[in-house]
């Protein structure tokens, strides 16, 4: 039964744990998104309708009824030139809370235009229309809740399954020593003096002769069988040419570049020179600042992707450690009901939800290897499950306290013959 257990919580973990954070994750972002409900206070201009401000003096508690509102309609965009007054009215939502539709009583509305010839103020005119009702409608769908994509939310590591976590490391990894390698060639050309003395590293050699053999392996079963002619080259014969210059030997150029060399070193540095080293070195540093912390955000990455694939497991297999504390505990403390037995589960669950906290930070921080972070609890709680399986075996009390006074006897005992 506990087997059972154990694989139907690694299939929940592995499938659908990381489709309901997805799912959740998601709708929590909409939710935080989404604009508050319309909430009207007395006395202020409320603006969270698109292009209108309402200001509302009095609300009837427990109705839907107000007294005197003004309405500023801005959705002609041309600024206050559509304002509604009423003595009272009611509002209240329709379609499915879509539209919000206003009642209004006793009221004039007061609209200011102008006629066709532009830029003459003669002109403007001003309409007021008064009404005993007049009923506006205003829509509500910035009110409502608008999903966005899922798949902006799909690279968190809890919303990936192992498969999906194993091709992320991957790519990290990949990216990384891409990034290694950009940057230990960009860093050659800082050195312009010495060239040809930086050697290549391991992990830069290792990764160029993986991307070369790939690369020829790729090419190899691109290249289709044809059925060429077999040539050979005509033959040729080279003429020693009459005017090779000749080559001067080590021994006779060496005093004369000796003397260059030292003509060098032996010139003080101009201000301009030491400014423009100076500028360089912080050029340099600032790369390599930079590339540096690009390696180690990579670095971070795949190890958060590596704790979430063995987190995986190690939630699973907590069933059967948890299994081997809590079988034994009934026989070890003797007590039944909700007291101490379900203290005592509860103490060990802190101290396995402790323990995984910790190994998670000392991981990140890379203090601790990623096994021992990550299956560190479940190793503690073996043991000691283990320990409380022998235990109720031989019977042994370790919940008594006549169990560790006669332990302390024994000790005293101990102690005094051998002092």
């Amino acid at each position: 039964v506990v087997v059972c257990l154990t694989l139907a919580a690694f299939a929940v973990n592995n499938f659908l744990v990381p489709k309901a954070a997805l799912e959740a994750y998601s709708l929590l972002w909409d939710v935080r998104q989404k604009k508050p409900a319309l909430d009207m206070a007395d006395g202020a201009f409320y603006n969270g309708l698109p292009d209108v401000s309402i200001k509302i003096e009095h609300k009837i508690q427990g109705t839907n009824r107000f007294k005197g509102i003004i309405i500023y309609d801005h959705r002609a965009k041309f600024g206050n030139k559509d304002v509604t007054i009423a003595d009272s009215g009611r509002m209240y939502t329709i379609l499915n809370n879509s539209y919000l539709k206003m009642e209004l009583f006793n009221g004039s509305n007061y609209q200011e235009g102008s006629s066709n010839e532009i830029g003459r103020s003669i002109h403007e005119t001003l309409q007021k229309t008064r009404f005993d009702k007049s009923e506006i409608v205003f829509d509500l769908s910035s009110f409502s809740i608008k999903r966005t994509d899922k798949k902006f939310f799909q690279s968190n590591r809890i919303m990936r399954n192992m498969s999906e976590l194993n091709l992320d490391m991957d790519s990290t990894r990949t990216y990384a020593n891409l990034e290694k390698l950009n940057a230990f060639y960009s860093h050659k050309t800082f050195f312009s003096y010495f060239k040809p003395a930086i050697p290549e590293t391991k992990e830069v050699l290792a990764y160029k002769a993986e991307r070369d053999s790939l690369q020829a392996r790729k090419n190899k079963q691109m290249l289709l069988p044809t059925d060429g002619i077999p040539s050979s080259p005509p033959e040729t014969s080279a003429q020693p040419s009459a005017l090779l210059p000749e080559t001067p030997t080590v021994a006779a150029i060496l005093p004369e570049w000796k003397k260059k060399a030292d003509s060098i070193f032996q010139t003080p540095y101009t201000e301009a020179e030491v400014s423009r080293a100076l500028g360089n070195a912080r050029m340099i540093k600032s790369q390599l600042l930079n590339n540096n912390s690009s390696i180690k955000n990579f670095q971070n990455e795949y190890i958060v992707y590596d704790i979430q694939w063995h987190r995986i497991l190690s939630n699973s297999l907590a069933c059967l450690c948890m299994f081997l504390i809590g079988a034994p505990l009934g026989a070890i403390i003797r007590k039944g009901g909700l007291g101490a037995p379900v203290l005592i589960s509860i103490l060990f669950f802190i101290i396995y939800y402790v323990l995984n906290i910790l190994g998670e930070k000392k991981v990140k921080d890379e203090d601790m290897g990623i096994f021992l972070g990550v299956w560190g609890s479940n190793i503690v709680l073996f043991l000691i499950g283990t320990l409380f399986l022998y235990q109720a075996k031989r019977d042994v009390k370790l919940f008594d306290r006549d169990f560790y006074a006669v332990m302390l006897d024994r000790v005293k005992n101990w102690m005094a013959r051998n002092g």
